[in-house]
């Protein structure tokens, strides 16, 4: 009857862990992917902004037909893609709530179904008066010092010993990842390179540190120096500029670099005084749903 209840408990907590990866665990990490999916749309339409601000810019400097007719359609295209957006995100959340509270239901009824099975297995349970925690506590420690007695427990060591394993793995499992390295530093080497190897109107400086966010990008220190190759990005994007680094080549948002000035050494700062930049991106239009025109900003 002994190994034949096991066999039930044992049957039960397989079914248990079955449904619990079927209907829990997977689509929560269905669920975790499916997160990253906006971001490629969030990303386009941040280009979108970036492309109409340029427009805008020009349009202001140049005031011709051809500038007007570029600003419209850039602002039509941020507005299409932003409205899509919107609507495609209130559609993402409630999906991805539903599929969070059908986790949780079925979490509870696969639990259920745990406790049923047990029952049945051990019909003697239902007897079993519920104790404190305190006493549960007490009678989990002597059930675990009955099994260091066996034979086959002192494999394990002592009770404390076990309790300090436990203890050093959930610190690890806890434990931050490390730490994203730090992206080379460009040399002299690099710099010299740089300045033989390319045109003057070639050359600009980053205005201050940018960290690659997407696998083409190229990371970049404040005052290096890059050699800009292409003003736009493989999707049209005339705000990601492909540039070399004397070490790599790689994208990099236009709004981080200036034209390069011999007088601005590496750390940024200018041997004629501070630098002060002047073209720092509006963090107003970032807030807006829609564009604003020229008399607004």
């Amino acid at each position: 009857d002994s190994l034949q209840e096991l066999k039930n408990y044992q049957n039960s907590f397989e079914s248990f862990k079955d449904h619990l990866e079927r209907l829990v665990v997977m689509p929560l990490a269905t669920l975790q992917v499916l997160f990253s999916a906006p971001q490629k749309l969030i990303q386009k339409r941040y280009d979108k902004l970036l492309d109409y601000v340029s427009c805008l810019k020009q349009s202001e400097s140049v005031r011709d037909k051809r500038a007007a007719e570029e600003l419209n359609e850039a602002k039509k295209d941020y507005e299409a893609l932003n409205g899509q957006l919107v609507e495609e995100l209130q559609a993402f959340n409630k999906a991805a709530k539903k599929i969070l509270t059908n986790c949780i239901y079925c979490f509870m009824a696969v639990f259920r179904d745990l406790m049923t099975s047990a029952l049945k297995a051990s019909p003697s349970v239902k007897n079993i008066l519920v104790p404190s925690s305190g006493s549960v506590q007490v009678r989990q420690k002597q059930a675990i010092e009955e099994i260091h007695s066996l034979s086959f427990g002192k494999e394990f060591g002592s009770h404390r010993t076990i309790e300090r394993r436990a203890s050093l793995e959930e610190r690890l499992k806890k434990r931050s990842p490390a730490p994203t390295p730090e992206a080379p530093h460009q040399t002299e080497e690099n710099r010299a390179k740089l300045l033989v190897t390319h045109s003057p109107d070639k050359l600009f400086q980053a205005k201050r540190k940018f960290n690659a966010a997407q696998d083409l990008d190229a990371s970049l220190h404040e005052g290096e120096i890059v050699a800009v190759i292409e003003k736009q990005d493989p999707l049209g994007s005339v705000n990601r500029w492909l540039v070399d680094t004397g070490m790599t080549q790689g994208y990099v948002y236009s709004s981080f670099l200036r034209p390069y000035n011999p007088a601005i050494g590496q750390n940024g700062v200018s041997t004629d005084g501070p630098v002060t930049d002047g073209d720092f991106d509006d963090i107003s239009l970032f807030v807006s749903s829609h564009c604003g025109d020229g008399n607004n900003r």
